[in-house]
Order: structure tokens, then sequence, then C-alpha cells
């Protein structure tokens, strides 16, 4: 894999080349300032496979900058680790906000950098399989028949707020037990998800699926929160646990801004997605599982809030992703 790693401080550069080396990544960039990756990530001929950012820097900073690789078409999934010894959640917020999948704490432990450069490597592996389907999703003559997984825990990257699962479950993962209890999590469940999906291509699937998450953004995100696709028509957010909602009032918003939006481009032979939502989900205080079990408990319950009587389709559930 091709590396960008940057940091203000040369000695820093120096020891993450050394550690990355030893870890067999042998094509490492290094920059001292934000400006000089961009100008780096300009000239280069091949596109770097990870970039590894440290927040604190001075001028442009490493969260604004990962909004900038961001923005380039051509690295709109390519992994992106945060590197810094801002303890602060803010911090944290940010840059995954800002497109961050991950991030590791300074001092630097080689063993926790191997493991995420573990998670770097899946990544990569998913976002060449992600590209294909984004270039034929492009190609307006292959959209209609390029093929979509109903399960598959798709970034919808056009809407604000909106993260990769994996980068949601890392994100819980490093949070930390203080941390943690200050958020909640909110599932959403399209309740017709199977129906449209027999009824659309590949493409038109995808556009009704940015639609819906750009519906629940307008209602749930508020400049803090983060939401994820995590396929079969489930989205997680999560947020402060101090805003909570009553879930049929907030089902009710978001599927009147689903039909505003939708009504007009559907056609006759294309169901109007419905979204149920289900309670707030709290972190436990005795949790024998791991943080990203908040996600999960989410979307069960938003699935039970679309067919009450059924109770949660545990069965069902995608497969979860653990970061290593």
């Amino acid at each position: 894999m091709k590396l960008l790693v940057v940091d203000d401080e040369p000695l820093f550069l120096e020891l993450m080349s050394k550690y990355l080396g030893s870890l067999g990544y042998a094509d490492v960039r290094t920059c001292t300032s934000a400006q000089a990756a961009l100008d780096a990530i300009a000239s280069e001929s091949s596109p770097f496979d990870c970039f590894l950012l440290d927040i604190k820097m001075p001028g442009m900073d490493g969260i604004e900058l990962c909004g900038r690789i961001r923005a380039r078409p051509e690295y709109a999934v390519t992994p992106i680790v945060m590197i810094t010894a801002m303890t602060e959640k803010s911090y944290v917020d940010e840059a995954f906000r800002a497109g961050a999948n991950d991030y590791v704490n300074k001092p630097i432990d080689r063993v926790e950098l191997g493991a995420r450069m573990g998670m770097v490597e899946n990544l990569v592996a998913e976002r060449v399989n992600s590209s294909m389907l984004l270039r034929q999703l492009g190609d307006a003559s292959r959209a209609p028949q390029a093929k979509v997984d109903f399960g598959a825990p798709i970034l919808l990257e056009e809407v604000d707020g909106v993260i990769a699962l994996s980068s949601m479950e890392n994100y819980l993962l490093r949070l930390g037990k203080l941390h943690l209890y200050s958020n909640a999590a909110v599932g959403i469940h399209i309740k017709n998800v199977e129906r449209i999906f027999a009824e659309t291509g590949g493409g038109e699937f995808m556009d009704i699926l940015g639609e819906v998450a750009q519906a629940i953004s307008d209602v749930l995100h508020d400049g803090e929160s983060l939401l994820s696709y995590a396929g079969k028509g489930d989205f997680c957010c999560i947020r402060s646990r101090t805003r909570n909602a009553d879930p049929e009032e907030l089902a009710l918003q978001i599927n009147d801004r689903i039909a505003r939006g939708l009504n007009a481009l559907l056609g006759d032979d294309v169901s109007l997605p419905v979204v149920s939502i289900g309670k707030a989900q709290m972190p436990r205080l005795v949790h024998f599982g791991d943080a990203t079990d908040l996600i999960y408990r989410a979307i069960d319950d938003a699935r039970a809030a679309s067919n009450p009587t059924s109770g949660p389709a545990r069965g069902t559930m995608p497969a979860k992703r653990h970061a290593s």
C-alpha cells in the first residue's frame, strides 16, 4: 500500500516511517504540513491508499485536511486514520464527521498501530468493491444493471453527517466508557425495503437510500450526530443522550420529508419508502460485550417498531464487522 503520513514534527515522521516499515509498509511518504500534503496529493501520478494525519498542526489542522481529502472524488472512500495526542471527545467527533475512519493516540504503540493498519487493509479491500460499484452507477448506461448487495453497509457519502458503518463501530470502540455514556443510538428501518429493492435497479435503489438518508439527516442531524447505513434498510444514528424525542413523532417528520423529496421522482411502479424508528438505546452500565452492541440494539428496536407484534428480528441483523 502507498501511505501518506502528515505531522508537523519531523522526528515523529521518522519514527512512523520506521514503525510502518517494520510492519511491512515500505511505500511511505511524509509531509510536515497540511498544505504540503495537498500539494503532494495533487502532484502524485498514482493515488495514495491510506492517509495518517495528525490533528494538531499549525495553520490548517488535520481535521480540515481530512475534509479536503474527502472532497476529492478519488479519495471519497480512502481510509483516513487520525494520529493525535488530543483526548477531548470534541476532537474525535469532529474527525469522524470530517470523514476519518479511525484514530490512534500518541505516543504511538507499535502493536496498536499494527492493529489499526490491519483494519486499513480490510477497508482498502472493501473500497475496491465499492469503487467498482460507484463507477458502474456513475455510468448511465450501466447504472440500471449495477448489482447492489441488499445486505451491504453502503456508504452514502453525499449526505452530511453520514459515515461508514465500520467507522461508526471504530468511533464507539475508541470512546471509552465515560464518553460512551454521553451517547445514545437511534435505529431507523425502512419497513418496505425488500419491496423497493425488488422494484428498482441498482442505481435507483441507491438514489432512494440517499433520499432516505437525507431525510433522516434533516430531522436528526444537529451538527454533532453521526449516521450510518447498515444494509437491509437499516440506519443507525449516534447522538447525545440528552437529545431524546418521541420515536413516532420523529418517524412522522422523516416520512413527511421522504414523501416531499420522492413523490415527484418515483414512478407508479416504485413504492414510497416508509420508515419506523426505535426508542433511543443507552449504553449499559454493566456491559459484557463491546460498545458496538449499541448500534445493533438500536436497529433491533427499529425493526420491532415496524412490526410490533413480532418482536425484534434478531436473527436477521447485519453481521458485525468489528474493528481489529
